[in-house]
């Protein structure tokens, strides 16, 4: 489940619907470990996903502050401009 914390992501479609999945959108993401809101949110998204045997990935993860914060958290996975900054893709020829 994309975006979760965000518009119509809610807990009670990770109940309902087939996921593995859970990524924590960006705007809860950003500064997390200086808010003790956002740091609550993200406890309880890992807390119940831990639960549910489902992974989390939080996106936007720009700083060492925040992938550290997260990590204690239990994220499983990281996407942003700490972990690589978006680049074209390199084409790739298979040969059969």
């Amino acid at each position: 489940m994309d975006d979760f914390g965000k518009g119509h992501a809610t807990y009670e479609q990770i109940l309902n619907l087939p996921i593995d999945i859970v990524k924590i959108d960006g705007g809860v993401v950003r500064n997390c470990h200086a808010d003790p809101i956002r740091s609550a949110i993200i406890s309880s998204i890992c807390d119940i996903a831990q639960q549910m045997n489902l992974k989390v990935v939080a996106e936007c993860v720009e700083t060492q502050e925040e992938y550290t914060h997260l990590n204690n958290a239990s994220v499983n996975y990281f996407q942003g401009y700490l972990v690589h900054r978006p680049a074209p893709l390199t084409p790739v020829c298979l040969t059969v």
